[in-house]
């Protein structure tokens, strides 16, 4: 559920800066971006402003663009584009490879020279991709990561992939062979660290280095930095001794509570959906987590079907492996399938448990309290989607004497949709509200939407339903 103010999201830069990313970082972020893109060209639009600063990172690790726009910095762009010709999908994709291409290659584009970034370095770098040299593959990555990559940075437009459907296709199959977390959580660093980031080159000094060189200025407008994310800076010996103590006594804690509570643990129940790769033992590098939610909230009485994604990649079909188990059926319960169902206000655990790994989410119950000062406003509650198709609407919503308003939603049925809202600059509370079929079985259904302040966190004060049947 995001805020609706991009202050309260932390940039991919940013967040890279503390959150070294591995390689199934890297494959999940171009994923889940492709997914707005694929909305987007669904309404015959474009992004047009796919940067590392644009691209936002909520708190439960989930990526998304921000608003569409012009783009400011050239360096991510297409060759067609610093030519300025007509910006079409093709060159948002290329811009989304050439941030992932960035955090594959020691946080550096193509044809950057080692060392520090100058602006005749800058402008020869961007000067070799406009001129449609070819791109050497980033440092790290597996072969087909790097191979879709390129594709998607390919020169001409036309060689690129048909969609941003088909670049998240071939990404989605690269997750499989990725590298996951590591067995205490830390993530893989996709790329080696080197020392701190040199601060961006100021336009205004490429722009006279490309002028005195008789350059185009206009061609390669807005090149601003170096294109790479800042670093960590050396390891802390001190630091990572804390650590280990700290991780061993949180482990002799949890044998403890586990040991005594084995003989009246809570049953749970059997359920979901089959893994990507039914024959792929478990190692300590598998990964866990439930989806569905960014703030994880449900409404008294509502039901909501939870969902699993195992090394990046959702679980869909039935193979009685997973179990789901609520640590407080006061707050909410939980079936053999995984559907919720909010009981009262409060908050509790959920458990889920596959192949042996398990995954927890704190989920919040509120109460419907509608409220006069507060609105949200759908501009479509009735929509018919085609199989594996978008619909995009923009979401106003406000709360009187709130500082920040928070939107959610979830389907109150078995269709297997995906919701995605993206917070927007053109008003104090809009939102970018993305529909998609994930070729679901059941076809038709509601979702529910609601909003509550950051104020009061107990109570959703307005409240909307949305009818959705996918024709065949």
């Amino acid at each position: 559920m995001p805020e609706n103010n991009t202050e309260n999201l932390t940039s991919l830069t940013a967040y890279a800066a503390s959150h070294p990313l591995s390689e199934a970082d890297v494959i999940r972020m171009g994923v889940e971006v492709c997914r707005t893109l694929e909305a987007l060209e669904a309404k015959n639009t474009q992004h047009g402003d796919i940067r590392p600063d644009h691209i936002f990172v909520n708190r439960q690790g989930d990526f998304r663009p921000g608003a569409p726009g012009n783009m400011s910095d050239g360096t991510y762009a297409a060759p067609e584009v610093n030519r300025g010709e007509a910006y079409t999908s093709a060159a948002d994709q290329y811009a989304l490879a050439a941030v992932m291409y960035c955090c594959l290659n020691h946080n550096r584009l193509p044809f950057a020279a080692a060392g520090a970034d100058t602006p005749a370095s800058v402008a020869a770098a961007v000067n070799k991709r406009n001129a449609g040299e070819n791109i050497p593959a980033p440092a790290t990555g597996s072969d087909a990561l790097k191979k879709a990559v390129l594709r998607a940075m390919s020169f001409a437009p036309e060689q690129r992939f048909p969609s941003a459907a088909e670049f998240r296709k071939a990404l989605e199959n690269c997750m499989r062979t990725a590298p996951a977390a590591n067995a205490d959580g830390e993530r893989k660093s996709a790329a080696p660290q080197p020392g701190a980031a040199p601060s961006a080159i100021p336009a205004s000094m490429i722009a006279e280095y490309l002028r005195g060189n008789n350059i185009n200025v206009d061609s390669i407008a807005g090149v601003s930095g170096p294109g790479r994310y800042p670093v960590k800076n050396r390891i802390d010996i001190k630091r990572i001794i804390i650590a280990a103590l700290c991780i061993i006594a949180v482990i002799l804690l949890l044998w403890y509570l586990f040991g005594k509570r084995s003989d009246d643990a809570p049953d749970t129940l059997t359920t979901t959906t089959s893994a990507p790769d039914e024959s792929a033992s478990v190692t300590q590098a598998d990964t866990l987590e439930i989806v569905d939610f960014e703030e994880n909230a449900v409404l008294v009485k509502d039901s909501v079907r939870m969902r699993l994604r195992f090394n990046g990649v959702l679980l869909k079909s039935e193979t009685g492996e997973v179990t789901w188990s609520s640590d407080n059926n006061g707050v909410f319960t939980v079936d053999e399938n995984g559907v919720i169902t909010g009981i009262s206000v409060g908050n509790a655990r959920l458990t889920a448990t596959y192949r042996g790994i398990t995954a927890r989410k704190e989920i919040a119950v509120m109460e419907t309290a509608v409220s006069e000062t507060a609105s949200l406003d759908c501009p479509k509650k009735d929509i018919t989607l085609k199989p594996g198709e978008s619909d995009t609407q923009m979401l106003s919503c406000n709360i009187e004497g709130a500082e920040l308003v928070y939107v959610t939603g979830y389907c109150l049925n078995d269709m297997d949709l995906e919701l995605i809202f993206d917070p927007q600059k053109t008003g104090d509370a809009m939102f970018l509200f993305v529909i998609r079929d994930l070729n679901s079985k059941v076809k038709e259904g509601d979702i529910r939407l609601f909003i509550y302040p950051d104020n009061d966190q107990s109570a959703a004060v307005a409240v909307e339903t949305i009818h959705v049947r996918i024709a065949e």
